[in-house]
């Protein structure tokens, strides 16, 4: 005695299936039901599209999930719709949640950062820069990009991915450190190569000097001393 709908695959008189929603509702008369009112609409397109594009979600979260970094997406009203593993793992499922609830426990100069941010990038502009974030107790260094998501000319949401560029930047101060310790042994090894040709300057006798229109002295034999 009461109506009910439902969805369900019928076979069609050529042989295909088709997707139906079915729609029922008791016909009363004196009280008592006396028959039933049915409405059956094919809703196969529909449903075409609704696989196509539940397939598509599940195509974009695998690339999404594979993403070597922090990567996520928000709507309009701040509220993520989007993120890799990477970002769950380090900061927690947020899905459905707004940005600020990801925020509330971050130092209150960064949160004015990000806001300021976030402020910039719902304007129409891209940000980019670096900042740290505390991994596993690990301070580590972060290369950023957030950009609004278009939707012709209204901007609907936006998007971050966060690279870890630690190890990158560790390279960079030991190559530093490197060419700062060859440059130090290049100037004393000059500096020594300077005090070593000195040092052979000052043991190297110098012939005697003659002033010119002057004799040099004659070495005479010595003469033969007598004996007896």
């Amino acid at each position: 005695g009461r109506a009910t709908t439902y969805e369900t695959r019928l076979r069609h008189a050529d042989g295909h299936h088709i997707h139906v929603l079915i729609s029922g509702s008791p016909r009363w008369q004196n009280g008592e039901v006396q028959g039933a009112i049915t409405a059956v609409t094919d809703v196969t397109e529909q449903k075409k599209i609704e696989i196509a594009l539940r397939e598509s979600q599940a195509r974009l979260q695998a690339v999404i999930d594979n993403f070597p970094f922090d990567f996520w997406a928000t709507d309009r009203d701040g509220r993520y719709v989007l993120q890799s593993s990477i970002s769950v793992k380090q900061w927690g499922n947020f899905i459905g949640k707004r940005n600020n609830e990801k925020m509330a426990d971050l130092p209150l100069d960064t949160q004015e950062h990000w806001q300021d941010n976030h402020r910039r990038v719902m304007a129409g502009e891209a940000v980019q820069g670096e900042t740290q974030h505390v991994v596993n107790g690990e301070t580590r260094d972060f290369y950023y990009i957030i950009a609004p998501i278009h939707d012709g000319d209204d901007i609907i949401g936006m998007l971050g991915v966060d690279i870890d560029i630690d190890d990158l930047k560790r390279a960079e101060r030991a190559l530093k450190k490197s060419e700062e310790s060859n440059r130090v042994f290049l100037e004393r090894l000059k500096a020594l190569h300077e005090v070593t040709i000195e040092l052979t300057r000052a043991q190297t006798p110098r012939p005697p000097c003659y002033r010119i229109g002057t004799q040099r002295p004659q070495i005479r034999p010595a003469r033969p001393v007598a004996r007896g």
